[in-house]
């Protein structure tokens, strides 16, 4: 059995012992929690480091007695507060009043009660935030919550990016669309109130064509009904007074029909000419000839041309000529023009009162070489809405039912705008409903000063019929085409015609009127069939329609062309007819053998200079075989 003494001995050095090993664990303990704490700090700092180094803002939070936030760099540039601002006053009321009660429905500005609460509500949205210094900056959201292991919710992370620029590209390609969109949407109405205009047009020149048809179908009924009534009485075995007063009577009457067929088609000759001269001014492949002429004479002699229709609407028409030089250089015929299209609408618009032309030279570049001419009615006038369509292809100057009223295709101020443009100057209207309009424009004065007569040409966009009598009207060498050398042709007097044409009244036609002239003519109705006869008879001239079934004219020419070359034959000259006009028509007629044309209305008159120098044209292919191809109304 110990003694006492033994066992207080025992029971020192165990309380001593624990008193070691306590000690020992509590400097574990100690030096394990310092470890802790300095890795957990350098964790911190480093995860604060890059925290800070984001291009994202971000604004933590830990819930608690005293809340412990964290607020990046970024973040409080994004909102424009220091971290101290943002701890005191918070950010809130940085956001947009526009986008702030959408966002406040959002976490972490609402209360929830639960993780899944928190969800549905902190997804990610965009916003945008008023800078301090007046920026608005578009910025993406998205909350991240911070939960313990029971799924308490114990704070959150909520981080801003920067999205303005994309905002900003995003508004521009909306941007960019929207007006696409519009563009196409106003080209799409463009087009839809183009084609309501132009199909108002081809109204209005169909009814204008078709008045002269009319007009030419029934007068060509009553020159029947006279000719079945003059061969009625012929056909009697003795005349009667009575028979030979009818005749008499009857022959006024033809006469008028006639008058009126002329009438009529020279009513569609002015439209085809304006549909021709519209084609070729949007091709621009006319020729402009400038030559020295008398303004003064030229406007007298057009005012000449109207004074019947004035005097019989009860109008006067007044000239004021400025004191200009007795001639200027430029194209008198597309002056003419100009001026027709104008006085037409002058005198068409205008029921009293009078018009009146008048003339002044304007300076230009310190220089007088602009003339000003100036057209004005009293008629019915226009308002700034009319005047807004004026010198539209498709368009009348009035209402849309001015051709019912006036008549005109539409054509004329379109035509005249692009021809004076054309010759330097330039259109200016003045007008007021119910009170007349005055028409001006200005063309240059190209005169040379020593008088020399220089060959000056310029491209331009309308022609006015040509005079095949002419050589300087050849617009082959205008346009530059090349000329084919063909042989020339041996000098001879046309006596005999071929005449190559498929439609049997235009070969009626042409034939009696050439046959009038005191010409033999010989009809193919194809370009085989001339062929044939080409080979089997001798002839002075053939006139060749272009465009013929089984062989066109075109073909026939070389063939014809490869006839003489074989034969080592002068070329004969041939006259080709064609209604197209368009410089390709011409080149291709040229590549054919065709080596010279004349674009211009070959119009079979009797009264016209075409027939009647047909002559001519044994004069100027002697000097050089040649083929002429003239357009035509026939």
């Amino acid at each position: 059995m110990s003694s006492p003494c033994a066992y207080q001995h025992c029971r020192t050095f165990e309380l001593e012992r624990r008193k070691v090993a306590e000690a020992a664990l509590h400097k574990s303990i100690r030096m394990i929690s310092e470890t802790t704490e300095s890795v957990l700090s350098r964790e911190k700092d480093r995860y604060q480091n890059v925290l800070s180094s984001l291009p994202v803002g971000v604004y933590g939070i830990t819930f608690g007695d005293d809340d412990d936030f964290y607020i990046n760099k970024r973040f409080s540039q994004l909102v424009g507060r220091s971290e101290n601002e943002i701890r005191e006053h918070g950010w809130i009321d940085v956001i947009h009043p526009d986008d702030r009660k959408a966002v406040e429905t959002n976490w972490p500005f609402c209360s929830f009660h639960n993780t899944e609460e928190f969800k549905f509500l902190a997804n990610c949205h965009e916003y945008r935030l008023i800078h301090s210094n007046g920026d608005i900056i578009w910025v993406k959201a998205d909350t991240t919550p911070t939960t313990a292991e029971d799924g308490h919710i114990l704070g959150y992370l909520h981080t801003l990016m920067d999205i303005t620029e994309l905002k900003n590209t995003e508004r521009g390609r909306l941007e960019a669309k929207q007006a696409a969109e519009e563009h196409q949407r106003h080209r799409a109405e463009e087009a839809e109130h183009h084609k309501e205009r132009q199909d108002q047009w081809i109204d209005s020149l169909c009814h204008e064509l078709r008045n002269p048809l009319n007009g030419i179908s029934g007068n060509v009924e009553l020159l029947e009904d006279g000719i079945e009534h003059r061969r009625a009485i012929l056909s009697k075995p003795t005349l009667e007074e009575s028979d030979i007063q009818s005749l008499r009577e009857q022959l006024p009457l033809d006469q008028e029909s006639v008058l009126a067929v002329k009438n009529c088609v020279a009513q569609q000759k002015v439209i085809t000419d304006d549909v021709l001269s519209v084609s070729k001014l949007e091709l621009g492949k006319v020729v402009l000839k400038k030559v020295d002429f008398n303004l003064d004479t030229v406007l007298s002699d057009i005012i000449k041309m109207f004074q019947a229709e004035v005097a019989a609407k009860g109008l006067g028409i007044v000239t004021k000529f400025d004191s200009l030089p007795s001639t200027i250089r430029n194209d008198p015929q597309r002056l003419t023009q100009v001026v027709i299209n104008l006085l037409v609408n002058a005198i068409n618009f205008t029921d009293s009162g009078k018009i009146t032309v008048t003339t002044r030279r304007i300076p230009s570049n310190g220089m007088e070489n602009m003339v000003k001419i100036s057209i004005t009615d009293t008629g019915v006038g226009m308002n700034p809405k009319e005047k807004a369509n004026l010198f539209q292809r498709f368009t009348q100057p009035t209402s849309k039912n001015t051709f019912h009223e006036y008549g005109g295709s539409g054509l004329g101020l379109y035509i005249s705008k692009n021809l004076v443009k054309l010759m330097g100057g330039d259109f200016s209207v003045e007008s007021e409903k119910g009170r007349g309009s005055v028409f001006s424009f200005t063309i240059r004065d190209d005169h040379i000063e020593d008088g020399a007569l220089k060959s000056h040409t310029e491209k331009i966009q309308v022609s006015k019929p040509l005079d095949i009598s002419s050589p300087s009207n050849n617009v082959s060498s205008a346009n530059g085409l090349p000329e084919s050398p063909t042989q020339a042709c041996v000098n001879r007097q046309i006596r005999t015609i071929l005449l190559v044409e498929d439609n049997k009244i235009n070969q009626n036609m042409m034939k009696r009127l050439l046959k009038m002239k005191g010409y033999e003519v010989l009809i193919a109705d194809n370009g085989k069939l001339a062929l044939s006869a080409f080979e089997t008879k001798s002839f002075d001239l053939i006139i060749m329609d272009i465009q013929m079934p089984i062989m066109d004219g075109i073909t026939a020419t070389k063939e014809i062309r490869k006839l003489e070359k074989e034969n080592a034959a002068a070329p004969i000259p041939i006259v080709g007819l064609s209604g197209n006009a368009r410089e390709f028509h011409a080149v291709n007629a040229l590549k054919s053998g065709l080596v010279r044309s004349f674009f211009h209305i070959f119009c079979w008159s009797s009264n016209d200079t075409d027939v009647d120098n047909i002559e001519s044209l044994h004069d100027k292919t002697s000097e050089q075989g040649r083929t002429i191809c003239c357009h035509r109304t026939v």
